[in-house]
């Protein structure tokens, strides 16, 4: 039922099959016949488990192949917040792979890691300094408030601007994006 000892039951199938038929043979046709067929169905019902898990096994290397070329398409097409999430997706998709299987798609995983973190990193060389700006210019509309559909039209666009920066996780930013959620959370709209 674990995907990461397959290798190991496919081995302890393959030495109890030795041992089975090295003590099977011994006996020639002596051996009980009940006990052949009851050999054969165990092996048969343990085999049909393997062949499950390595299906299992490579239908999630096939989604994390896939879903890495999906992530380069998008970052070619420049939609990163979508790569950058879908990326968190693949970690703990590839993370369940057994290691001989990310080896078959580690190239790809790494040179797709490599974008999302340089990704990362010019969001949050962009954000670090727009996000204050932003902050201040909630901050006037908050203490200077404007005709409604002018107020909820410039609320609608901060926070517009405001989640295409992203979050960098760094505690500037956590304290930031706490700034903007008090100065909305009093302003009406």
């Amino acid at each position: 039922t674990d995907v990461s000892q397959i290798s190991a039951s496919q081995e302890y199938l393959n030495e109890q099959t030795q041992h089975w038929k090295s003590l099977s043979d011994s006996y020639g046709s002596g051996w009980p016949k009940e006990l052949e067929v009851e050999w054969q169905q165990c092996r048969k019902a343990f085999n049909q488990g393997l062949k499950e898990l390595k299906a299992e096994v490579k239908q999630n290397e096939s989604r994390c192949r896939a879903k890495l070329r999906t992530i380069d398409s998008l970052i070619s097409q420049g939609k990163y917040h979508a790569a950058m999430g879908l990326y968190e997706k693949v970690i703990i998709w590839y993370a369940q792979l057994p290691e001989r299987n990310q080896e078959f798609i580690s190239r790809q995983f790494l040179s797709v890691k490599e974008q999302v973190e340089n990704l990362k990193d010019w969001q949050q060389y962009i954000a670090q300094p727009r996000k204050p700006a932003i902050l201040k210019e909630a901050e006037i509309i908050a203490l200077n408030p404007l005709p409604i559909d002018q107020q909820v039209s410039e609320v609608k666009h901060l926070r517009s601007e405001w989640n295409s920066l992203g979050n960098t996780g760094t505690e500037a930013d956590i304290a930031l994006n706490h700034a903007f959620d008090l100065v909305f959370r009093h302003v009406k709209t």
